[in-house]
């Protein structure tokens, strides 16, 4: 499949698995960071029930550090306002030579645009700069 520019080195692709994001270890970056912060996967499913839009189990939490299960924006916008960093810095690509870009930068392309954060509201929901509905 040929992937299509839409600018500023991002690229749009069909198929999440074209998305060059390595489940394997991108799920070892999330179980290093829950590590740092001295949490088990229970509590931070805990934390991920009371403060995200969405729930997650432990059973969910140990599919994403084993690559076996893809964890939604939500999660990912919400696990990088509690691990105070990037979602790139979550998120990590498969390392190629792709290098067939407009600006021939291949895998130093970001993966997202960058995303301010704001804390939990009073309803306990993480937002991401705007009210919620």
């Amino acid at each position: 499949m040929s992937k299509t520019y839409i600018g500023h080195g991002f690229v749009l692709r069909e198929n999440p698995w074209e998305a060059e994001i390595d489940p394997i270890a991108t799920g070892k970056q999330l179980r290093s960071k829950r590590l740092a912060y001295h949490l088990t996967q229970q509590s931070l499913s805990d934390l991920i029930c009371e403060y995200c839009v969405e729930t997650a189990s432990r059973i969910a939490i140990s599919g994403w550090e084993t690559g076996r299960k893809t964890l939604s924006l939500n999660h990912v916008v919400f696990l990088a306002w509690l691990y105070n960093c990037t979602i790139d810095e979550l998120l990590v690509r498969f390392q190629g030579s792709d290098s067939d870009g407009p600006d021939g930068a291949g895998a130093a392309r970001p993966l997202l645009f960058p995303l301010v954060f704001s804390a939990p509201t009073e309803a306990g929901r993480c937002q991401t700069g705007e009210k919620a509905a």
